[in-house]
């Protein structure tokens, strides 16, 4: 009997360590991960009153050296969106932007002791490529929003192709367990021609 207390007492002090290392919380023994999200897009030209949701994505590599801090660069697509209508019966006009680019941001995790939820916010810099083509037509003469129409046919011709370096942020929510996690993030970016955005979810792989 002496010597199964013996072990046991030996074998106390370890006890905790192994049963946090099972637990599924996030370790500090691995720091990189991969992630991709797909969501709802806000594709915007303030000069032009063009506001349209549609599918965007974004691929992202990160790190995290400690529990609380970390650091993510991403490619992000804001998707292409259109849209084509009549003035009246004098016109028609049609509107196409699309947006994408690479971010880089700085994470920081809300401490909540032994969990598996992650609440977090993201600030850094973004620089996004911006193509609008608009124009307006005589009725039944093309269609702007399929392709650009001779030049010589338009009421009005807008082109532009910009590229932006700003400031970006986000936050979300993610559920992790072991090397796999699931979020939700809100991300916002900053344009000549407005304040494009993206809310999505998706997943992260990496050695938790």
């Amino acid at each position: 009997m002496r010597r199964y207390l013996l072990v046991i007492a030996l074998l106390t002090p370890g006890v905790p360590p192994v049963l946090a290392q099972d637990s599924g919380y996030y370790s500090t023994s691995s720091h990189f991960y991969l992630g991709a999200d797909a969501g709802q897009s806000t594709v915007r030209n303030d000069y032009l009153g063009f506001d349209q949701h549609g599918v965007g994505f974004d691929l992202r590599v990160g790190v995290r050296p400690i529990p609380f801090l970390g650091a993510e660069v991403e490619y992000v697509d804001l998707g292409n969106r259109h849209d084509f209508a009549d003035c009246f019966a004098f016109c028609s006009y049609g509107t196409r932007v699309e947006s994408q680019g690479a971010a880089a941001f700085g994470v920081a995790y809300l401490p909540i002791p032994h969990s598996l939820v992650d609440l977090y916010g993201k600030a850094g810099v973004a620089r996004l490529q911006t193509r609008t083509d608009s124009q307006v037509v005589p009725p039944g003469s093309c269609d702007p929003n399929r392709q650009p129409c001779p030049a010589f046919v338009s009421f009005f011709d807008y082109h532009t192709d910009t590229t932006d370096t700003a400031f970006a942020w986000g936050a979300g929510v993610q559920v992790h367990w072991w090397n796999f996690a699931f979020r939700g993030e809100f991300q916002q970016f900053q344009t000549q021609n407005g304040h494009p955005n993206l809310v999505s979810a998706g997943f992260t792989w990496g050695l938790w």
